[in-house]
């Protein structure tokens, strides 16, 4: 059986429905969190003051090369390695040279510290990001969609007109009420809008002091995640989804896959989406952050299915496979 080791953040359940895919596939598969701890406040830490726990990250991955190399994997898959120290990348390549070591981004580079040193001992690189995909000369690889979330039921008699549920970031609330303002003009459906932060303090800074939380409250935000299988569900179960992408971003969000998985429509503010081989007037709605204009025979229109050619590339088990084809 052939063997991988995947080193990835822990993030809404990606990390799990990537490993659950390559062991689908017959993969011998070993997870470690790319973070040596993973607690809210943990993650602020190492985003902001790396240079506080430096001593305890490089104790944590030499404790994984130990471990990875009596494993002495065919692979070893990492995802955005901003927390991985330059010394384990190179002794991987040096102490296991017939492991091939393939990294993905699925953030831009730009909004990530501590990358593009790493890149060169990497036999592959790959990226959600096109634009980053020619800056860089890496693979271009759009994010996936769920197993579970195919596997729902979808009832044509809507839970919700549309949802939006996601991180609470930048101008993403002001531009969801935009949103929600204009549906609201033109149906009489519910929207369901579920924010999460991680911490309060985080609100509280962005509310008071950035001024970019202003028209919420504390009691409309959560510093708890929706579980992925309610997030499953709701994305089925309505007819349209909402995206809302950072202002440095080019890719799809993980989000904007997953309406493909969830066969839902989708009111979004990338215009990059138009490049995509899903993309589909009837199923995608591109609107203005500021001034959204959503058409009432646009939200009267049902979703038309894609070919199963291209539903199957978006689905993890596309993601995995293009992975394994470079094994």
């Amino acid at each position: 059986m052939k063997k991988i080791v995947v080193i990835a953040p822990k993030f809404f359940g990606i990390h799990d429905s990537i490993v659950n895919a390559f062991e689908a596939k017959g993969y011998q598969t070993y997870f470690y969190d790319e973070r040596m701890n993973s607690t809210k406040l943990n993650k602020i830490i190492l985003r902001k003051f790396p240079g506080l726990v430096q001593k305890k990250i490089k104790r944590y991955y030499d404790q994984i090369l130990e471990e990875i190399k009596v494993i002495e994997p065919d692979g070893l898959f990492v995802i955005k390695c901003e927390n991985i120290p330059v010394d384990f990348i190179k002794s991987v390549k040096t102490e296991l040279p017939e492991t091939t070591r393939i990294h993905y981004m699925f953030d831009p580079v730009d909004n990530c510290k501590n990358i593009l040193n790493k890149m060169e001992h990497f036999d592959y690189k790959l990226t959600f990001d096109k634009k980053d995909s020619i800056r860089y000369g890496w693979e271009f690889r759009p994010l996936f969609f769920p197993e579970s979330l195919s596997k729902i039921v979808k009832d044509k008699n809507y839970l919700n007109l549309a949802c939006f549920v996601g991180t609470l970031h930048t101008d993403r609330s002001m531009v969801i009420e935009n949103i929600t303002n204009e549906l609201a003009e033109k149906s009489s459906g519910s929207i369901l809008i579920y924010y999460y932060i991680p911490l309060k303090s985080m609100f509280f800074l962005g509310k008071y002091v950035k001024k970019i939380y202003r028209n919420l409250k504390f009691k409309d935000v959560t510093t708890k995640p929706m579980s992925q299988n309610e997030t499953n569900y709701q994305l089925v179960n309505s007819k349209h989804i909402i995206d809302v992408h950072h202002v440095k971003q080019t890719g799809l969000t993980l989000r904007t896959i997953e309406s493909i998985g969830a066969r839902s429509k989708l009111i979004t503010t990338n215009p990059s989406i138009k490049d995509y081989d899903f993309y589909n007037e009837n199923n995608i709605l591109i609107v203005n952050r500021d001034n959204p204009i959503i058409p009432l025979e646009w939200l009267q229109l049902e979703y038309q299915d894609i070919s199963s050619e291209i539903y199957d590339y978006y689905s993890i088990s596309g993601f995995v496979n293009t992975f394994i084809n470079l094994l």
